[in-house]
């Protein structure tokens, strides 16, 4: 978890360089794409760089301001004690609706500062210990090697695990734990281990690093990687970390993705992923971002990370000790308001609970003592959460202030499992504000009186108890019936199995579930059947085409999705045909995927790729799947669609799709295809002329003011090779806005020869300035690039872009402090106002400091002059007397 990852109530957002949430381009497409974005405060999960131990010390400073300056707005008449309670005691503490009860799973000694867990096959549970998280205020020894995962069994079978082993010992803050094959995956940043017991003891005896760069272990475990969750196609995806994996056919392999969450994530019933940040309560893909996030161009694409849940909270007790317990993070009765530390999500899968408990998102919240129930509903592609309460407060509230949910999961029986952190101090001392520090002296949060840790498990009333699973030794067929059971875990766990075992002897059974013929058989069991497929591969061509036509929206999709490489082989015929009968399939989710597939490489789908994408053209989804495919084509596409015949001329939101393709065009920065561009643009009607122009000078003419008419950053041009012959002729155009649009986006142009351009030529860098730059590359591919992106584009909901941004290509000085310090609250980037939050890189050195801003300062097209050590060195000392503190958006403006 990072040590809690969301327990940083203060939570921080980027430790990354800083930004706004979008550069100019992207600022105006905020409205245009508009539906599927819900305002949230900007936050940054990027695992921060490797600090040594002077940066440590430099942490083990106090940076949580003055007291005398968080005065808390609550009244509270009496603040109760928190004692260190016995798990009897906590019991009594919880609040329930009614139907429902909590059990006592496992308590300490048998777990001791547990974060996460697995079931293995057979059911007993793996759990992460994370023993030297904040012993005090200081966080001494947090590095210590005593972590462990161990092992809880139920021997008698009475439902409560009797038998502890300690499976894997001296660790440093491990991080989470999962399963393959015949070992067990933990991780230890920047370690993900494979580990096997060979013997049978129950003990780990081989240990084998198959990732050394799951993020960095640092002094900061709330930015650390974690999550090794499975899913539904065959890929373990994590949180902080821009990267997936599978375990195919006994080997790890690896793919990028967009780093998404905090702490924990979780995925539904057809592979949706869901995850969150310490103060954005759920998140979620709307379809998998791979299809989303595929051009680097694009930056911020709807449909990825998208906030889904508002963030109010309903705790059942006063909550004075969270780290912002003075703002209007608690109101005036000193009840948390909003999430501060919302983490461990997970979507209830299981058949034990009612019906409609069913598909709901459970997110625990520390720092309220609580976990909220969040209830789904689908409109269209879109996805909503809403809070649901029981006499005013939220699902499953306690009274006791060291109860700390971190984690919860769908059991095997059916039961939401719960893990217990059962803590006093929940902040990270990197961000232990003076307040919360108060706080913990009063009620002694700091007197843990030794390891503790539950593990409970919510379970209803009309419940009957469910049989220990067996299916480490189940045959393949057995494995394969499982796939119908109404529990997720069953199918999960089948599916797994069933994969790494490759028995090809299976497939019948498997073919026979997909076309409906195994009685009992259900829409999510065809689901499960058609990716385990996948994953022996045993795709046959006629099987999927026959899945396409299935009854279920959610069958055809994810035939669609495994049959997806047979297509892009040109051995998928049956499949092709299948697919271009789906053009006009009542369900979105259809025809998305149909879209995303209709790529040029596969020419026979292009033609319905088209008509969906213009029955869609107002859908921003839609568009943002048409534009991701085009990575590196946009030009060719803006081609092709400019003469689909299925294209009107003046049809609702085409004007933003050639908006977007040709901003695309211009951020890959090449002389040649944005000499075309021109030519292109010039070629057609003025609506389509003023569309592509828009997103010409969105692309090229990066904000001068900070929208009060100061100018904060010189404009910077973008160099050609010549004249574009396209922008002369636009420039004698009849019509006057397209004449307007030429000549702003031909300021933000230059080419030799150029009358009235002023523009100096670019100074290169020095072999020290380049050395540096070198490095700052570096830097920012371990540090800033997870969020950032390397495109330098950001990601919404996650980091701002960098590219063309006033504040980075502003005063050094001012970048400086962004930097040393991070920053807090609105800020404005471009054309767009974000609220956000980044904690400084103080603890890095000078020299790497002033690395990172250089490459910043240069890459992407930027001119900007490099920043030297001495720079840093000189902003550090003029800033000491703020220690920590962040600085606001205003307070940087009066830099100069």
């Amino acid at each position: 978890m990072a040590l809690h990852p969301r327990w940083a109530v203060n939570f921080i957002r980027c430790p990354n360089l800083v930004k706004s949430a979008t550069d100019p381009l992207d600022a105006t497409k905020t409205s245009r794409r508009g539906t599927l974005r819900v305002p949230q405060r900007t936050i940054c999960t990027v695992t921060v760089l490797t600090l040594c131990a002077a940066a440590a010390a430099l942490f083990a400073g106090s940076p949580g301001g003055e007291l005398a300056q968080q005065k808390p707005k609550y009244h509270i008449k009496e603040i109760p004690p928190a004692p260190v309670r016995t798990a009897d005691e906590e019991l009594k503490t919880f609040k329930l609706p009614p139907g429902f009860r909590i059990e006592l799973v496992a308590s300490d000694p048998m777990v001791e500062e547990p974060i996460a867990l697995t079931f293995d096959p057979d059911g007993r549970i793996y759990v992460v210990e994370l023993r030297a998280y904040m012993p005090d205020m200081q966080g001494t020894g947090e590095l210590d090697p005593i972590g462990r995962i161990v092992r809880l069994e139920d021997t008698d079978g009475d439902g409560k695990p009797d038998k502890r082993t300690v499976f894997l010992d001296k660790l440093s803050i491990p991080r989470a734990v999962s399963l393959a094959g015949d070992g067990v995956l933990v991780a230890e940043p920047p370690n993900v281990w494979f580990c096997r017991d060979t013997n049978g003891d129950g003990v780990c005896d081989e240990k084998t690093a198959v990732f050394t760069d799951f993020g960095s272990k640092n002094p900061n475990p709330e930015h650390m990687a974690n999550g090794l969750t499975w899913t539904l196609d065959n890929w373990y995806y994590n949180a902080d970390w821009a990267a997936r994996f599978r375990f195919s056919k006994g080997k790890f392999l690896r793919d990028g993705v967009a780093a998404r969450g905090q702490w924990g994530i979780a995925q539904d019933d057809v592979g949706r992923l869901f995850y969150n940040s310490n103060s954005s309560m759920l998140r979620c893909d709307l379809v998998p971002a791979q299809y989303l996030t595929r051009n680097p161009y694009f930056a911020s694409p709807p449909g990825a990370n998208v906030a889904i849940a508002k963030n109010n909270v309903y705790p059942n007790r006063v909550n004075p000790g969270v780290n912002r317990g003075y703002t209007e993070d608690v109101n005036l009765e000193g009840k948390l308001q909003r999430v501060t530390a919302s983490c461990g999500p997970t979507i209830y899968r299981g058949d034990q609970f009612p019906v409609e408990f069913r598909g709901n998102a459970f997110v625990c919240e520390p720092a309220g003592n609580l976990i909220s129930r969040q209830v789904l509903s689908q409109n269209g592609l879109n996805i909503s959460a809403k809070s649901v309460q029981h006499d005013g407060v939220d699902f499953l509230t306690s009274t006791d202030e060291r109860f700390r949910p971190v984690s919860t999961y769908t059991g095997p029986d059916g039961a939401l499992y719960v893990v217990d952190l059962y803590h006093g101090i929940l902040q990270h001392r990197a961000y232990l504000s003076a307040y919360l520090q108060d706080q913990v002296k009063r009620r002694d949060l700091d007197k843990n009186n030794g390891h503790h840790g539950r593990i409970w498990r919510i379970v209803h009333e009309s419940a009957k108890p469910t049989p220990q699973p067996r299916l480490a030794k189940a045959s393949s067929d057995q494995l394969a019936q499982h796939l119908l059971n109404a529990n997720g875990w069953w199918r999960d766990t089948s599916q797994r199995l069933l994969v790494e075992r490759q028995d090809a002897a299976v497939v019948p059974a498997l073919e026979r579930i997909v076309g409906g013929e195994t009685p009992g058989v259900t829409p999510l069991a065809k689901v499960h059947a058609l990716y385990t497929l996948q994953g022996i591969d045993k795709l046959d061509d006629d099987v999927l085409a026959g899945a396409i036509k299935d009854a279920d929206p959610r069958v055809r999709v994810a035939a669609m999705r495994v049959g997806e490489v047979l297509v892009r082989k040109h051995i998928g015929s049956a499949i092709v045909e299948a697919i271009q009968g789906l053009t006009q399939d009542a369900d979105p989710s259809v025809q998305l995927q149909v879209l995303v597939m209709a790529s040029p490489d596969v020419p026979e789908l292009v033609p319905t790729g088209n008509k969906i994408l213009a029955a869609h053209l107002t859908d921003p989804l839609f568009r943002s799947a048409a534009i991701a495919g085009a990575a590196g084509r946009e030009l060719e596409v803006l081609q092709s669609l400019l003469t689909d015949k299925a294209f009107a001329a003046s049809a609702p939101g085409q004007s933003e799709l050639l908006n977007d393709l040709a901003e695309c065009v211009i951020r890959g920065r090449s002389p040649d295809r944005i000499e075309k561009l021109f030519e292109l643009v010039a070629s057609q009607a003025k609506t389509r002329e003023e569309a592509m122009l828009a997103g010409i000078v969105e692309a090229v003419a990066p904000p001068s003011s900070n929208g009060k008419g100061k100018p904060v950053v010189t404009p910077r041009r973008l160099r050609l090779l010549r004249a574009p012959a396209g922008l002369a002729t636009l420039h004698k155009s009849s019509d006057r806005k397209v004449i307007d649009l030429a000549k702003k986006a031909e300021e933000g142009l230059s080419w030799p020869g150029k009358p009235g351009d002023n523009t100096p030529p670019l100074t290169p860098l020095s072999a020290e300035q380049q050395q540096s730059f070198t490095a700052g590359r570096e830097t920012f591919g371990q540090i800033c690039a997870q969020c950032h992106q390397p495109s330098g584009l950001g990601q919404e909901g996650v980091a701002p872009p960098l590219v063309d941004s006033e504040w980075v290509l502003g005063p050094p000085d001012r970048l400086a402090r962004i930097a040393l310090n991070g920053v807090h609250g609105p800020i404005k980037v471009g054309k767009k106002t974000s609220d956000l939050e980044m904690p400084g890189l103080y603890a890095l050195p000078d020299d790497q400091i002033a690395s990172v801003l250089t490459y910043v300062r240069r890459e992407w097209g930027h001119e900007g002059t490099p920043v030297s050590i001495d720079l840093v060195a000189k902003v550090r000392k003029a800033s000491a007397d703020r220690g920590q503190t962040q600085w606001t958006a205003d307070e940087l403006l009066q830099i100069k």
